[in-house]
């Protein structure tokens, strides 16, 4: 420590210079003194302040004593955090995955059982099909009459009018409808394969076709042939009796619906018919014509007023 009046070093403990005899203790204590007080006014003074604001204390020197702040875990918060999402994007994705496959798990079930409806729907309407056509048939058996044509019975309701033309029959109730029907030798699947034959045997006979197309009824394929002659709308229609024989005719009607009565009829005549006699395709066995007949007679001796067909 040195004099604070001339700079002298003052030696250990001394407090009186030995140069110019200073007392550099009496401003010291002083000034320890006074600082003393000071601070502790002060300290009293910010303590009453944070009291009645309901503030915490500050941080620093109280009392002459650092008080140190408490620490703040921040790092461990931050860890915390970050756990914390990992856990939740764990189960997430736990999750999402487990619900994903359920999910899946549902929608195969849904089409299974769809599937399932499906085909016990289709069974039930191919169960009621068959037991209606055999219901029809026995009522067609008895209430019919059989009638012979190249060894073959065909079975033809009782309300409806047959007239025999030469090799084919005449059937019509005389009020919606009337058909031809005679037999050819030939397969069904040829004709289907071969319309344009058709095509050109009605234009030898001043026919036209306008088109020609496959349609069931009753279960029964026909192949159908759109015609016109001079004005008259008409049905020429080709159906399988057997694997070597068909059998033919135009069928004319009142209405789109009296064409299908007529031919649902045709249908049931060639399911039931009796086959007493076996054909060969191409050949004119007992007068069997290998070619379609086309009773073009038909038109000009209508009894009723035909319409066009509509699907």
């Amino acid at each position: 420590m040195n004099c604070r009046k001339c700079g002298n070093l003052l030696n250990g403990n001394e407090t009186i210079c030995r140069v110019c005899g200073e007392n550099n203790m009496i401003g010291l204590n002083n000034n320890f003194y006074m600082n003393q007080n000071m601070n502790q006014n002060m300290n009293q003074t910010v303590a009453q302040q944070q009291m009645y604001s309901g503030q915490q204390p500050m941080y620093g020197m109280q009392n002459n004593q650092y008080v140190q702040p408490p620490r703040k875990n921040g790092a461990f918060v931050v860890i915390f955090i970050i756990l914390l999402l990992v856990i939740l994007g764990l189960g997430g994705f736990v999750g999402y995955n487990l619900l994903s496959k359920n999910d899946a798990k549902q929608v195969e079930k849904n089409k299974d059982v769809s599937q399932n409806n499906d085909n016990k729907k289709e069974t039930e309407e191919k169960n009621k099909e068959e037991s209606t056509d055999k219901k029809e048939n026995e009522e067609i058996a008895t209430n019919a009459i059989y009638y012979e044509l190249y060894g073959y019975k065909f079975p033809v309701p009782k309300e409806l009018i047959l007239e025999r033309v030469e090799n084919s029959f005449l059937i019509t109730d005389n009020t919606y409808f009337q058909l031809q029907f005679s037999l050819a030798a030939d397969s069904y699947s040829n004709i289907v394969s071969h319309p344009e034959y058709y095509k050109q045997e009605f234009e030898k006979i001043g026919v036209t076709i306008e088109k020609y197309y496959e349609k069931k009824y009753v279960g029964k394929k026909f192949y159908l042939f759109k015609v016109n002659n001079n004005g008259s709308s008409a049905l020429f229609y080709v159906t399988e009796v057997d694997d070597n024989l068909v059998g033919t005719g135009i069928i004319m009607a009142t209405s789109s619906s009296a064409y299908e009565k007529g031919l649902n009829y045709v249908s049931k005549m060639v399911t039931d018919s009796s086959k007493n006699s076996n054909f060969v395709a191409g050949e004119n066995n007992n007068g069997l014509s290998s070619s379609p007949e086309i009773n073009k007679d038909i038109f000009d001796n209508a009894k009723i007023d035909s319409v066009e067909y509509t699907e």
